[in-house]
């Protein structure tokens, strides 16, 4: 039973690894702006911002969607990281 658990043990320890990358949620993000799914695409590029705090173009493109959502304030921060 013990050898049966270890195969399935490694696989679900090396999916959950293997999370999107920033290219991955940038992207994602910007297909859901397209899509006008605001909300979203901020959750995307927060992800991206998580993961690469140095990514200006995240914060700018988070920051369009944060305006089209009118959060002014929320927007004018991300413009000025």
């Amino acid at each position: 039973m013990k050898h049966t658990l270890l195969p399935l043990f490694a696989f679900l320890l090396s999916f959950n690894m293997f999370g999107q990358t920033e290219e991955e949620y940038f992207n994602s993000g910007v297909a859901k702006y397209d899509l006008e799914d605001y909300e979203g695409a901020i959750s995307d590029f927060t992800k991206v911002i998580e993961i690469n705090p140095n990514n200006a173009s995240a914060y700018g493109n988070r920051g369009i969607a944060k305006g089209r959502s009118e959060d002014y304030e929320g927007a004018i921060s991300d413009f000025t990281q």
